[in-house]
């Protein structure tokens, strides 16, 4: 094997660019959103996972309890329904959501 004595260039910085501040345009709003129309909503948004939440603590609490077992299903039974209710009420109508 041969070694070769090879040259190379020193490096040069790069140049400096001066760049100028962009003008970014304020975030679109939503009609209804803005006069507190969602309000509903947003509590509704809240209070599912809530309502999730506690079915599931229900459940792992019920242990063999039949009653606690019901009251779990009830609470998943409201859970989904308030969901299905809180999808079709947001894209009907002239609250519909883009």
């Amino acid at each position: 094997m041969t070694q070769r004595l090879v040259h190379r260039p020193p490096r040069l910085p790069v140049p400096r660019v001066e760049l100028e501040p962009v003008q970014v345009a304020a975030p679109l709003t939503l009609p209804g959103r803005a006069a507190g129309g969602g309000a509903g909503s947003t509590v509704m948004s809240i209070l599912m996972p809530v309502v999730g939440g506690g079915v599931m603590v229900a459940s792992l609490a019920a242990r063999g309890n039949a009653l606690m077992r019901v009251a779990a299903v009830c609470l998943f039974v409201v859970m989904l329904l308030g969901t299905v209710a809180m999808v079709i009420h947001r894209n009907s109508g002239k609250n519909k959501e883009l």
